[in-house]
C-alpha cells in the first residue's frame, strides 16, 4: 500500500503541514517512539482525546493522500486489544507508519 510520486522535498513537507496531516504525523511519530502500532481508527481516537475534531474517515482521506506521496506505509494485521468483533471474528486492520523518506521531509520541520 505505499504510492511515492517523485517529487522534491519540499513538497512532502507542504503535504505533511496540512493541520490534519501534521496531527497524523505527530501521532505516528509518538506510536514509533514507544513501540505502538496505530490504524486509522486508533489515530482518529487519539486525536478525538485531545480535543481535535477529527473523524476516523478524515483521518482516512488524510492517510491516503501520505500514502500516495510515499510518507506512510501500511501493513495488515490483526488488531491488538479485544481481538474480536462482536461476532467474535478477528479484526483486521491496516497498521500505518512512517516511510523513511516521510522522516527525510520532517528534518527541520516544526512538527
Amino acid at each position: 500500500m505505499s504510492g511515492g510520486k517523485e517529487v522534491p522535498i519540499e513538497t512532502l513537507q507542504y503535504i505533511i503541514m496540512h493541520p490534519v496531516r501534521r496531527l497524523i504525523v505527530r501521532e505516528l511519530l509518538e506510536a514509533e517512539r514507544s513501540g505502538e502500532k496505530l490504524y486509522t481508527k486508533k489515530i482518529a481516537e487519539r486525536l478525538a482525546a485531545k480535543g481535535y475534531k477529527v473523524t476516523r474517515d478524515l483521518v482516512a482521506h488524510h492517510i491516503d493522500v501520505l500514502n500516495e506521496y510515499g510518507l506512510v506505509e501500511s501493513e495488515y494485521g490483526i488488531r491488538g486489544g479485544p481481538p474480536t468483533d462482536e461476532k467474535g471474528r478477528p479484526v483486521v486492520v491496516a497498521y500505518h507508519k512512517l516511510t523513511q523518506r516521510a522522516k527525510e521531509a520532517l528534518k527541520g520541520l516544526p512538527i
